[in-house]
């Protein structure tokens, strides 16, 4: 055979092999990379082979991913976009919750992570911007990829695709035109059962997840494990399996349901790589995927094992100023299953009064106070201030609170309080004499916080001249999930420093911790057995209602004033803790007869 006859038959048997079309299993591992040094492999997460194989079943006609945070939901709709891409090219939509998000993730996921680690795609999607290829928007042989936003659902009007990613479907947000992820469904109607439709999100509140509704249509797929010793097989949860001595979480392990026994970290990997996805309801063309973190197949990068970070993780959630919330966290991106949020109570107003204690600031300070702020509010007719002393683990205690009676738009009424604040001296027997107002003040390191929301102009012109004292003006921040102390900005007319205060973070703060009753528990709020403490004060101080907000997929709380109300002193007490979040005070104690008050970047009390 001449060498001409050899090359052409060579070249024949290439072609040949090139049109032999690959599955996608054969296909990620012979043409993915997770970076260019490393080849992806299934045995590095054996759990994708089945999550990235099923949407190109021809009987599946949606896969669902309801999986925990950065458990492999980029990878495998990555891996099925490529496969598209490259080896059955389609008409493909990404929708993000944001329109800048999508172009994030085009930019950062897709192109960096996907495209330019695979050859066969780096081919085909060349990088750079070019007529047919964009950030949004990129053509190849025999398909489009476009990345559009939920939060433009009138954009998806000209889309028409039959590979339909939706990716962290629990963020998106409401439209005026309807649900935006039925509407993406829409988009590959005149395809028909070519549509390959996947939706992906480790869920978010209980009543309002999409990725949960989404699940409660498919087979209901959970990924199993087999116990080490009694060769059962379960799927492992974090609540009911995960094991520790308290306080100890380092000595964490994984507890078999069934023989009781003991899974170390290394047991639990060798079992997972091991496991199998088992359908848990019938199949009606929904497939869907649910699992924790435990299931993560690979070691810790710290010290310890996964699963004694993990508990270290919920030790800390637990003992943190607001464990609902840290745990809200754990709950939807480790064990990937919605979270009930409960009822927010309000604390009864006679209960707090009946724990007072006897102890006057005027007289002596209690032991525990390092550091002073106060809170005032600004009425037509009146000023309400309150100050509190601040202590370690985030202790407080109510020194005084009084009304200044007087118009606020008289000079005279002002300059009773000016007075008031540079009189709130209190003793105290280790550290002396603790003013509230200081001399030469940090700038924006606020003591004293008043409230500017309804007389802007006249509450600034007050405290801008106060500010080297530490008195600072205020307003409260619309925003439900605002920081405590959200930002600062200057007044154009009276150069005067505002502090934006999250308001409904502080009062959720300030309602929690009313609800302890253990004096030495951290966050505890002690109150003094005085005249002005009594019913009108506590009434005021729990009288607003709570409710619980749902907003991306996260839950807010939000105070509502009944008509009547009068929660001056709630609000005196919500800027007087602003005070002390703005001014970031790092308390500690040196020695027995004294104590330390520097200033940090970041504070420990909400």
């Amino acid at each position: 055979m001449t060498p001409q006859a050899t090359s052409i038959i060579a070249n024949n048997i290439r072609l040949l092999k090139k049109q032999k079309k690959r599955d996608i299993a054969e296909w990620c591992e012979s043409e993915m990379w997770i970076d260019e040094k490393t080849p992806f492999k299934f045995r590095y997460a054996p759990y994708l082979k089945e999550m990235i194989e099923t949407p190109m079943n021809t009987d599946v006609r949606r896969t669902v991913y309801m999986m925990f945070s950065r458990g492999g939901k980029t990878t495998a709709m990555n891996a099925v976009m490529g496969y598209s891409i490259a080896e059955q090219p389609r008409h493909i939509a990404m929708m993000q919750s944001k329109l800048e998000t999508a172009e994030q993730f085009s930019k950062e996921d897709f192109q960096e992570k996907l495209v330019s680690n695979t050859p066969c795609l780096a081919r085909l999607l060349p990088e750079g911007r070019t007529t047919k290829n964009t950030i949004r928007h990129k053509m190849f042989p025999g398909g489009v990829l476009k990345f559009v936003g939920a939060n433009t659902a009138s954009s998806l009007r000209r889309i028409k695709a039959n590979l339909l990613l939706a990716d962290e479907v629990d963020s998106y947000e409401g439209d005026d035109e309807g649900d935006v992820l039925k509407i993406f469904w829409k988009r590959g109607s005149e395809y028909g059962a070519d549509t390959i439709q996947i939706c992906a999100s480790y869920p978010g509140v209980a009543g309002s997840s999409r990725i949960w509704d989404e699940m409660q249509l498919s087979d209901w797929r959970r990924f199993n494990i087999p116990c080490t010793h009694c060769k059962e097989w379960f799927a492992p949860e974090r609540e009911r399996d995960l094991k520790w001595p308290k306080g100890e979480p380092e000595l964490a392990y994984i507890e078999c349901p069934f023989c009781k026994a003991a899974i170390n970290e290394r047991q639990r990997r060798e079992a997972v790589s091991k496991g199998k996805w088992i359908a848990t309801r019938p199949f009606r063309g929904v497939a869907g995927f649910h699992a924790g973190s435990l299931i993560w197949p690979h070691a810790s990068t710290s010290r310890d094992s996964f699963i004694a970070d993990l508990a270290r993780e919920v030790e800390d959630a637990l003992a943190s100023s607001n464990p609902p919330a840290a745990m809200q966290v754990i709950q939807t991106t480790h064990d990937a299953i919605p979270y009930q949020p409960e009822a927010l109570p309000r604390p009864e107003p006679d209960t707090i009064r009946a724990r007072a204690e006897t102890y006057n600031a005027r007289q002596a300070l209690p032991d525990g106070v390092l550091w002073i702020g106060a809170g005032v509010d600004v009425q037509q007719d009146w000023l309400e201030v309150t100050v509190i002393g601040f202590g370690m683990a985030g202790q407080t205690w109510a020194l005084d609170h009084c009304k200044i009676i007087g118009s606020s738009d008289e000079q005279g009424t002002w300059a009773r309080l000016q007075t008031y604040l540079e009189a709130c001296k209190f003793p105290h027997k280790k550290l002396g004499i603790l003013p509230l107002l200081q001399h030469n003040a940090f700038a924006k390191r606020p003591k004293v916080l008043v409230d500017s929301g309804k007389w802007p102009e006249i509450v600034r012109k007050f405290t801008k001249k106060l500010e080297a004292r530490g008195v600072y003006a205020c307003k409260g921040h619309p925003s439900l999930d605002a920081d405590p102390v959200h930002q600062w900005y200057r007044c154009k007319t009276t150069l005067a420093w505002v502090c934006y205060v999250g308001v409904n973070q502080i009062k959720d703060t300030v309602y929690r911790l009313l609800e302890n009753n253990d004096p030495s528990a951290d966050g505890y709020i002690h109150f003094p057995a005085m005249p002005a403490y009594g019913d009108d004060y506590f009434g005021g101080l729990v009288g607003e209602e709570p409710k619980r907000i749902v907003k991306g997929g996260k839950v807010f709380s939000k105070f509502e004033t009944p008509d009547g109300l009068r929660n001056e002193p709630l609000d005196t007490m919500v800027y007087a803790r602003a005070a002390f979040h703005g001014s970031r005070p790092r308390l500690s104690e040196t020695k027995p007869a004294a104590a330390k008050v520097t200033f940090a970047k970041s504070n420990f009390l909400s």
